[in-house]
């Protein structure tokens, strides 16, 4: 602390210092008195050195947006603790305030401690964010939330008593001795009947995909499967080995008087350079092979891609690495076509489940295999390991659109009935899609209670939750989003139909450099350590 104490030699250091050390308050004291704003580059350290709510208040008036981040507001929370809440309360009160630091905000006043933060947020429960914040609030705090939903008297705020007494049934329970006789009236009230008089639908009441959610059923059959013959072949079409061969090369010419060996070992030094192409395109062959198995990349520039044909043609399977390489620099689907085997199968369902921009020449690969594929597949679709069997059942899905799943079966007789299970079912059951992740709007907890058309009926309690992951769940392929079809459709003003309709609980609206597919920002919830 003394060698410290020699550094408080201008207003910016004394503010650093106190940051470094901020059990010592009377140094922090000193900075705010000061009445010398903190800069722009200390604006974070200074606020995380203060101590009380009167440093707090004591601060020179400054905008504060640049600053709001988790981090910042977790360690004022850490400091200030619940009297931290007017400071909150006047940044909400900005304008200027954008939705992000907003949203942290009221994540943060959700995890304050106190009555007065509740209320901050029921105070403002037609907000949506500061609903998902109230919500989080009642998880942290049930009893605080039985007390105070109750003494509210809102008709939103009964909706969420109800919600929150049904849902914690046992915390409820528990606490009801303990309440206020108003409160506990009120809560015991809401459980023998509730005030809309809407009854929960029995399981044959409910759809299909809602009664029974289809991750509730994973389909991942495991079978040993003798590997394919040919680890890695060739498979050229009639002449077309002899037609790549007779590429023309351009203006990709030998250098004069080239001396390949140099060349080769340049190239082995990782430079990227023009003569690359010609080494490769033009060099002897007992100097050009033993490069490409441990390719690293080489210059493309207006050359393009066509001169790999080239490449592939003369030197085949040793060319597989430059191949793929390539292709992943700059998608194109024909240098790796005449290729078949397990590692390039297995490569091409990984581009067509995860790489949108190689999606295209990993299904060109699949549509000139077709059905040769599958059994370059089958092994790891049936086996273990999760990502290897993702990679192969994506690919043997877009092989069923193709070819139909019967057929795709029929190709590996041995373990056709596995197969078939796997094709024939849902994505999200068989680990191919993880289920859907719910934004923070999206909480079950946040939406009005999802009625059937059916009358006086809704999903019960316990059931709410699969209702928005249904929304989002993929279709049978996981290429696309989509509801499952049900005659019994959900009734307007519920939380089904805001799904389409919008209303205050639909998706947040699209704002620009957002695609119309991309999830709606979800909040993010302040730890409970600190980051001081």
């Amino acid at each position: 602390m003394r060698l410290l104490a020699g550094y408080r030699r201008s207003p910016a250091q004394s503010w650093l210092v106190s940051y470094l050390l901020p059990t010592e308050r009377a140094w922090t004291d000193e900075c705010v008195a000061s009445g010398v704003g903190p800069t722009d580059v200390l604006d974070e350290l200074n606020l995380c050195a203060l101590g009380d709510a009167a440093q707090l208040d004591a601060l020179p008036a400054r905008d504060v947006r640049a600053v709001l981040s988790r981090e910042v507001l977790v360690t004022l929370m850490d400091a200030v603790g619940a009297d931290l809440l007017p400071f909150l309360v006047g940044v909400l009160g900005d304008r200027r305030v954008g939705s992000r630091e907003r949203g942290l905000v009221l994540d943060t006043i959700a995890a304050l401690p106190s009555d007065d933060a509740f209320r901050a947020l029921l105070d403002r429960i037609a907000d949506r964010h500061a609903r998902t914040a109230l919500v989080a609030a009642m998880k942290r705090y049930p009893v605080r939330a039985l007390r105070l939903l109750a003494a509210a008297g809102t008709a939103e705020a009964r909706e969420l008593l109800e919600t929150h007494a049904r849902t914690n049934t046992g915390t409820v329970e528990a606490a009801l001795p303990a309440l206020p006789a108003d409160v506990r009236a009120a809560v015991e009230t809401l459980m023998a009947a509730p005030a809309d008089d809407v009854r929960e639908a029995a399981p044959d009441e409910l759809p299909a995909f809602l009664a029974d959610p289809p991750w509730n059923r994973p389909v991942k059959p495991v079978a040993t499967v003798p590997e394919p013959p040919a680890a890695l072949a060739m498979a050229w079409r009639d002449g077309e080995r002899a037609e790549w061969l007779a590429t023309a090369t351009g203006r990709i010419e030998p250098p004069p008087g080239a001396d390949w060996k140099k060349l080769a070992a340049r190239y082995r030094g990782g430079a990227r350079v023009r003569e690359d192409v010609p080494l490769l395109v033009h060099g002897p062959e007992p100097v050009v092979r033993p490069l490409l198995p441990d390719w690293t990349g080489t210059w493309i520039g207006e050359y393009g891609w066509e001169w790999m044909r080239i490449v592939v043609a003369r030197y085949e399977t040793d060319a597989l690495v430059p191949a793929l390489q390539l292709t992943e620099e700059a998608p194109a689907a024909a240098p790796l076509l005449p290729f078949t085997g397990s590692e390039v199968a297995l490569r091409m369902g990984e581009w067509l489940s995860r790489a949108a921009k190689h999606a295209g020449p990993a299904a060109a690969w699949f549509d000139r295999h077709g059905l040769d594929a599958v059994p370059y597949l089958v092994p790891a679709a049936l086996g273990t390991k999760a990502k290897p069997r993702r990679d192969a059942e994506a690919a043997l899905r877009h092989l069923a659109d193709r070819h139909g799943a019967e057929a795709v079966a029929g190709a590996a007789p041995d373990v056709s009935a596995e197969l078939l299970a796997v094709l024939s079912a849902h994505p999200v059951r068989t680990g191919l899609v993880r289920r859907p992740k719910l934004p923070a709007w999206a909480d079950p907890a946040v939406l009005p209670r999802a009625r059937l058309r059916a009358p006086r009926r809704a999903l019960p309690y316990g059931r709410r939750a699969p209702s928005p992951n249904c929304w989002r769940s993929p279709s049978r392929t996981g290429r696309t989003t989509s509801a499952p079809r049900s005659t019994r459709r959900p009734s307007p003003g519920s939380a089904g139909h805001c799904s389409s309709s919008g209303g205050p609980w639909a998706a947040p609206p699209r704002t620009a450099g957002r695609s119309r597919s991309s999830p709606a920002p979800a909040t993010t919830r302040p730890p409970a350590v600190s980051s001081r």
